[in-house]
């Protein structure tokens, strides 16, 4: 497990896994193909340095640093090392039969000290051509009471040697906007055409692999793919498939001249690693683990090539001369023309139903009693007619074809249909003129329906007769007081004002079944009571009102925030949905249509 900087946690360094090819007790036998050479992934067994030779003693200041159990962690100080610009400075042995190594490098004591126990080592310091332990703390001892530590057979490795025996270890997955992947030909093509689907740039060359740490005359020939995505990271699914795939090693890239497996990192880090590399061979690194081995990449072909040429067409593509009729300077295109296709509306909801004459007789059996009924609008035509709902009706019924509002104003088309070509709202709102007073519904390609809106009806009038005539109940006392009222309007000349303030015209009727509902009576029930009855019921009809004009005249914000008072959050939330995509369709980047 690495930790958070991408090095070794404390506990899992010399956890990591040799990179192929690394001296063992029992070397591997080498593999075809890609080269299988080192350790299974996981081991922990430390390979051997090569052969020892002597330990040199250089002129200049003393050297610090660590004794260490593992490459890995001896790696790791070489990193930090590196970080400090101290890199020509630093020296690294091994000693077979203690099995530690050394590092040293001409840091301050106090760095030194830090790094080495950073990666659980035992600082010491190199004086004298000798390596001597270090308490870690205060001054340092003297020669004299130094406690010598250099063992017989220390030899001294290079940081190449010391990459390949520490191997590397999973590291945490990034997201990454480019991947290099290395293939054999008949994979090619597939991976091209899968890149291609997902929008990722796609360019290949042909390069030559030759193991990393063996010489050979026999490289193995496959193909170089550099996948981009032009518009952020990588799909985390295709990138995953690749990882799985057997024949392919996907790889990160870190300059011109180092590619590492995806999801694994050497203890050193990557910056030292391509330095390394470029001054060691001409082409680049590939370090991977044992099942693909590493190598140096050299290219056969320089040039990329574009993957959208490996893309296979059909016949019919080939080149020809210009066709009849066309001339140098060009023709003036045909006008194409309006129509309405086949297309899914994903989001649109039933905004209105047409019906023909057949489907409206059914209304009375499917909306009696349904609370649609209370709120549904019917604008009746010739030979169709047009149901609506203030704020959209959102429910099919089981007649007549359902439509959505395309807008701007109440335009509407059948769902599962689009224009074609798609319109901008003010093409739309010239051609089709729907307003507060006509909606138009698209029929097809070649028709359209106009519908006036302000003579449109309660939906319920198609089932409600006329009402029975209503006998009011009046108390004798109220009756009487009625008739000696109408009897002194009666009584007074024409022209003249009787005591109740009527002229003295006589009266149309005498029906007493009648009297109680005639205007004449209006004061019987007591003013503020009768104003405050009125004001409340007429709020319950007029708030539906004041919606459905404002829907009409398109303004679908406000619409929708008096269904929003009033406790229709269903049709509030569509209006909004509604003035949003109108909005939207409306800024140059819009997308037109549902």
């Amino acid at each position: 497990m690495a930790s958070a900087s991408g090095l070794p946690g404390r506990d899992e360094i010399g956890g990591a896994t040799p990179l192929p090819g690394a001296p063992t007790e029992h070397p591997l036998p080498g593999l075809s193909g890609l080269d299988r050479i080192g350790g299974e992934p996981g081991s922990r067994r430390q390979p051997a340095a090569p052969a020892a030779r002597p330990l040199p003693r250089l002129p200049g200041p003393d050297r610090v640093g660590g004794r260490f159990h593992t490459a890995a962690a001896a790696l790791v100080f070489a990193g930090q090392v590196g970080d400090l610009g101290r890199a020509e400075s630093l020296r690294i042995a091994h000693s077979p039969s203690a099995g530690v190594w050394w590092a040293v490098a001409e840091i301050p004591l106090g760095v030194g000290r830090e790094l080495a126990s950073a990666t659980r080592g035992t600082p010491v310091r190199e004086t004298g051509g000798r390596l001597v332990a270090d308490r870690a703390w205060g001054p340092p001892l003297n020669g004299a009471t130094a406690v010598a530590d250099t063992p017989t057979d220390l030899s001294e490795v290079e940081l190449r040697a010391l990459v390949r025996i520490a191997g590397l270890h999973r590291a945490p997955g990034r997201e990454q906007s480019e991947v290099t992947v290395l293939l054999p030909g008949f994979q090619l093509a597939t991976l091209v055409r899968r890149a291609l689907d997902l929008d990722l740039d796609v360019a290949y060359r042909v390069v030559a692999l030759s193991p990393l740490f063996e010489p050979s005359d026999q490289p193995d020939t496959r193909f170089e793919v550099v996948l981009r995505s032009p518009s952020g990271a990588l799909p985390p699914a295709f990138v995953a498939a690749l990882r799985r795939d057997p024949f392919v090693l996907a790889c990160r890239r870190v300059g011109d001249h180092l590619l590492v497996q995806d999801h694994l990192a050497s203890p050193l880090p990557d910056r030292h690693l391509a330095g390394l590399a470029e001054r060691d061979t001409p082409g680049a690194w590939v370090l991977a683990e044992a099942t693909f081995g590493c190598h140096v990449l050299r290219a056969e072909d320089g040039e990329y090539h574009d993957g959208v040429g490996l893309m296979r067409l059909a016949d019919g593509y080939e080149l020809s001369g210009p066709a009849p009729g066309w001339t140098a300077g060009g023709t003036v295109p045909e006008q194409p023309e309006l129509s309405l296709v086949p297309a899914t509306t994903p989001g649109a909801a039933v905004d209105a139903v047409l019906l023909d004459d057949a489907d409206l007789a059914c209304l009375p059996e499917l909306l009696a009693g349904r609370p649609l009924a209370e709120s549904a609008l019917l604008a009746r035509g010739r030979d169709h007619h047009l149901v609506l709902v203030p704020g959209g009706l959102l429910d099919r019924l089981a007649v007549g074809e359902p439509l959505y509002r395309i807008g701007p104003g109440p335009l509407y088309l059948p769902l599962g249909r689009r224009l074609r070509p798609a319109l901008p709202p003010q093409a739309r709102q010239h051609l089709f003129a729907a307003d507060e007073r006509n909606a138009v519904v698209l029929v097809d390609s070649d028709r359209a329906l106009a519908f006036d809106l302000t003579a449109c009806q309660p939906i319920w009038t198609l089932w409600v007769g006329q009402r029975p005539p209503i006998d009011r109940q009046l108390p004798p006392e109220v009756v009487a007081l009625l008739d000696e009222t109408e009897a002194r309007d009666h009584a007074a000349p024409n022209g003249t004002q009787s005591p109740t303030g009527r002229a003295g015209t006589p009266s149309p009727t005498d029906d007493r079944a009648q009297r109680p509902t005639s205007p004449r009576y209006p004061t019987i029930t007591p003013t503020g009571l009768r104003d405050s009855a009125d004001r409340a019921a007429q709020a319950r009809i007029d708030w539906r009102a004041q919606a459905w004009r404002a829907e009409r005249s398109g303004d679908l914000v406000r619409a929708a925030e008096i269904h929003e008072r009033n406790n229709d959050y269903r049709r509030a939330a569509h209006l909004y949905e509604l003035a949003a995509r109108e909005a939207s369709q409306h800024r140059p980047s819009g997308r037109g249509e549902p």
